[in-house]
């Protein structure tokens, strides 16, 4: 019986003591030990085993003797304790370890929420806004396709329709383009789709000018923009935002901001390069504009 408990560890063991008393019996029955005199007795062995392998007994004698003359009961308790205590290093050891990662795992979630909970609180800033709004989470992205295309858990019993604009506090994210009456598919302003041209207005000498969100390069996590012929000064930091030329996205709809300035081959129009102010990688609520 496994008399002994461990709190820590919550499981029950046999201390070497409750071994030694236990293999007493048995070593009494078979008259091997004397554990008052610590004396040896073979005549056991010696019966059981055939005449002349007395090489056998003799080890036998030699490390039972050992054993006795360096005092057997006490060697054979620090020799087990050893055992117990190694296994419990090995225990604890193997408890800390996932523990830790644990820890680990807990501290990553605690951190996801924290970002969740944060984009929540600046979705709910938008109410001060004119549009009339319906909030979404993302149920579903195509890791493949990661920059084309997102699921919402909005539909037709929402009021959700096709061409409506998609955004977060920081800036635009899409347009609805497939809506069932649960959920909606989201096109990103990333998307490599040819039909995906976006106008934008672009701060330039304290007025705007007009180009078009012609492409988007994950690597540099930038926008590209042209069309833009006028010849005015466009500095880095420029806000860009949405024309409103269109019927799908309002006018003053945060994109981005230029973070490069060229010029094409011909040196005739600018070509800018735009930091999007929304992490298009990683969001998990939006809002529709409805209305």
């Amino acid at each position: 019986v496994k008399g002994q408990y461990n709190a820590f560890g919550k499981y029950k063991y046999r201390s070497c003591e409750d071994i030694l008393e236990a293999l007493k019996p048995l070593l009494d029955e078979y008259k091997t030990i004397n554990w008052g005199t610590q004396k040896l007795n073979l005549d056991y062995l010696q019966s059981v085993l055939p005449k002349g392998e007395t090489y056998v007994v003799d080890k036998i004698y030699e490390f039972i003797t050992e054993l006795v003359n360096s005092n057997f009961e006490n060697e054979f308790i620090e020799q087990f304790n050893l055992i117990l205590k190694q296994d419990y290093i090995y225990y604890l050891r193997d408890y800390l370890y996932d523990t830790n990662n644990n820890v680990i795992v807990f501290k990553e979630e605690n951190n996801a929420l924290k970002k969740e909970i944060k984009e929540l609180k600046n979705l709910l800033e938008l109410k001060n806004t004119n549009y009339k709004l319906k909030y979404a989470s993302v149920i579903s992205r195509n890791t493949k396709d990661y920059f084309e295309e997102v699921i919402i858990d909005v539909g037709k019993k929402d009021g959700i329709k096709e061409n409506l604009a998609v955004i977060t506090k920081d800036g635009l994210i899409g347009k609805i383009i497939k809506v069932t009456n649960k959920t909606s598919t989201v096109r990103l302003i990333t998307s490599s789709n040819i039909y995906n041209k976006i106008s934008v207005n672009i701060e330039a000498d304290n007025k705007s000018v007009t180009g078009i969100i012609t492409s988007y390069d994950s690597l540099t996590n930038s926008l590209t923009i042209e069309g833009i012929t006028e010849n005015v000064n466009i500095q880095t930091g420029s806000l860009v935002t949405t024309t409103g030329l269109s019927d799908i996205y309002p006018s003053g709809i945060l994109v981005g901001r230029v973070s490069r300035v060229m010029k094409d081959n011909f040196d005739l129009a600018y070509i800018l390069k735009v930091e999007p102010t929304e992490n298009l990688s990683s969001f998990h609520y939006v809002a529709v504009i409805v209305k």
